[in-house]
């Protein structure tokens, strides 16, 4: 299972597309979005990384 983004708390500083390269995230309107959510892999990758903490596994 994929995990979750706080969408409000996001800054678009894009750090979640730039160390997962399956393409999963993506970023819209400044904002951070799980374009292809059935590519991740669950390495928590994106949940470490994300200087903001917005990405959570639920």
């Amino acid at each position: 299972m994929a995990p979750k983004i706080r969408g409000e708390e996001c800054v678009g500083c894009g750090t979640c597309v730039s160390v997962y390269l399956q393409g999963v995230w993506e970023l819209k309107e400044d904002k951070a979005y799980q374009a292809f959510p059935e590519k991740c892999s669950e390495c928590g990758s994106c949940v470490e990384n994300c200087p903001v903490q917005c990405i959570y596994w639920e």
